[in-house]
């Protein structure tokens, strides 16, 4: 299973610099654009997060759930923020 979405990630990744280079052509700033990607990868994390937890039954703690959310915050957005400015 983890290799399906090492695969099926690869062209996901690849294909987000294409959509950020035709955003630019409408004058939007990076950040309104990042709010837009993290958004759309929000709601993909919820779905994936709840078929997780009624498949196993099992509820995250909130430490733990804490943890994983300021993870998320500064690797993904800090990550997705250098790349969206370096492609201005």
């Amino acid at each position: 299973m983890g290799l399906l979405f090492a695969i099926g990630a690869a062209p996901g990744f690849s294909a987000k610099a294409i959509f950020v280079k035709l955003a630019y052509q409408y004058d939007v700033d990076p950040i309104t654009l990042l709010m837009f990607c993290m958004m759309v990868a929000l709601l993909i994390f919820i779905v994936f997060a709840y078929v997780q937890e009624r498949k196993t039954k099992q509820r995250i703690m909130w430490k733990n759930f804490a943890f994983i959310l300021f993870m998320g915050l500064i690797g993904y957005y800090m990550s997705s923020l250098l790349k969206c400015m370096g492609m201005v």
